[in-house]
């Protein structure tokens, strides 16, 4: 017995492994990600930190990352609709950066400058965005979609 529980070990650390890789190959920045935002931290200066919704700051629920066409947008299932244009994206040590600027809603000064970090091995990123005396966090997952599946 003890020995097919090191066997079991040892084939779920391989299939893990597999999996990683397989998954990392996929985020190379050449197919789109379908991405959810799961939690959001907002700091205002002064005052102190407090979990927001994503949608509650512009941000869809439901996003895709479409690399082609250099861009952020909502899905169908997303409340928001509103797309912003990526600016840069970059490879740096196993993270794909993504980053850009917002004006926000015309006549506001809400405008803010965003950076997305994105795992290439578990898909898991983190928004970062700051404004006037404002800064947000967003966490969540991406996956790989077909091209144009999200329409």
């Amino acid at each position: 017995m003890h020995r097919s529980v090191h066997l079991f070990t040892a084939t779920m650390m391989v299939l893990f492994v597999i999996t990683s890789v397989g998954h990392a190959e996929r985020l190379d920045g050449n197919e789109p990600l379908a991405c959810v935002a799961d939690k959001g931290i907002e700091y205002r200066n002064p005052g102190s930190s407090k979990d927001f919704d994503p949608e509650s700051v512009g941000l869809p629920a439901n996003f895709i990352v479409d690399f082609k066409n250099k861009k952020i947008e909502p899905t169908k299932e997303s409340l928001v609709r509103r797309t912003t244009k990526i600016y840069q994206t970059k490879y740096i040590e196993d993270k794909l950066i993504l980053q850009g600027a917002d004006e926000g809603v015309e006549g506001v000064v809400d405008g803010i400058g965003w950076s997305m970090a994105i795992s290439k091995d578990t898909g898991r990123f983190v928004i970062s965005a700051s404004g006037t005396s404002v800064g947000y966090i967003v966490f969540g997952n991406c996956k790989c979609v077909k091209q144009n599946s999200w329409e």
